[in-house]
């Protein structure tokens, strides 16, 4: 039998447009914001609380241990996806090898719905009015 649970995200961004901005586009595709932190030292223990399928990182969260924490999300919650948000692309293939699914630019926070589609097997509606 299927799992008619929506699929759940864990937000981890300090900066309130861009948390804003992530939290609706999920919550209209149907995937349920379970916590939002604005502190890297939040994030493994929200993650370990919420248990989410999904957790969107912006490496630039206060406090972060920039791909550190990547590593650390991994090990908290091995089945969730962990997708990167970051001002610098080049950061990609590291990001990856951390244990990132993907790294998306901040300047292309439309792609966050692709890559949210392809995890979740959600349809991103509204991602064209993303910043």
């Amino acid at each position: 039998m299927d799992d008619p649970r929506p699929p759940r995200a864990l937000v981890c961004a300090d900066e309130p447009g861009l948390l804003h901005a992530v939290r609706v586009m999920l919550e209209q595709n149907g995937v349920e914001v379970v916590a939002t932190v604005g502190t890297g030292d939040q994030v493994v223990f929200a993650a370990r609380a919420t248990d989410p399928d999904l957790v969107i990182l912006d490496l630039a969260l206060s406090g972060a241990l920039g791909l550190r924490l990547v590593r650390a999300l991994r090990e908290a919650v091995p089945d969730a996806a962990v997708v990167v948000l970051s001002p610098f692309e080049s950061l990609r293939g590291a990001a990856v090898r951390s244990g990132a699914l993907e790294l998306v630019g901040l300047r292309d926070l439309r792609r966050l719905g692709v890559v949210v589609n392809h995890v979740l097997g959600v349809h991103c509606e509204g991602c064209e009015d993303l910043p």
